[in-house]
C-alpha cells in the first residue's frame, strides 16, 4: 500500500479514537495515541513526490484530516492543562490546612520607631 494511503487511514483512525468517548483511562489513551502518532510520523517521512491526480486529491483530504486532528490534540492538551492547574490548587489549599502559619508575610507590619 502507498504510504500516503496508509497515512490517510491511520489519521482517520486516530480521529475516530479521539472522538470515541468510551476512552476514560487517560494514561492508556495517551500511550496508544503516542504509538499511532509515531507510526504516522514514520509514514509521513516515506511520502515522496511525484504524485498522481488521485494521490493529490488524497493529499488534500489528508490535510483536512490533519487540521481536524490538530484541533482535537489541542483540545486534549487544554483539558490536561486545566486538570494540572486544579491539582496544583488543591495541593496548595491542602498544605494551607496542614500548616496555616507556614506562609506568613512579614512585610508591612508595624514598623514603629521609639524616640
Amino acid at each position: 500500500m502507498h504510504p500516503l494511503k496508509e497515512c490517510y487511514e491511520l489519521t482517520a483512525e486516530i480521529i475516530r479514537f479521539f472522538e470515541d468517548e468510551q476512552n476514560d483511562d487517560r494514561d492508556s489513551k495517551i500511550s496508544v495515541l503516542q504509538d499511532k502518532l509515531r507510526k504516522r510520523d514514520d509514514l509521513m517521512k516515506k511520502i515522496t513526490p511525484p504524485f498522481s491526480d488521485g494521490e493529490q486529491v488524497l493529499g488534500r483530504q489528508l490535510l483536512q484530516l490533519n487540521d481536524r486532528l490538530l484541533q482535537l490534540l489541542n483540545k486534549e492538551k487544554a483539558t490536561i492543562q486545566q486538570d494540572i492547574i486544579k491539582v496544583k490548587k488543591r495541593k496548595k489549599i491542602h498544605t494551607g490546612y496542614i500548616n496555616p502559619y507556614g506562609s506568613l508575610q512579614t512585610d508591612g507590619y508595624f514598623y514603629d520607631k521609639k524616640k
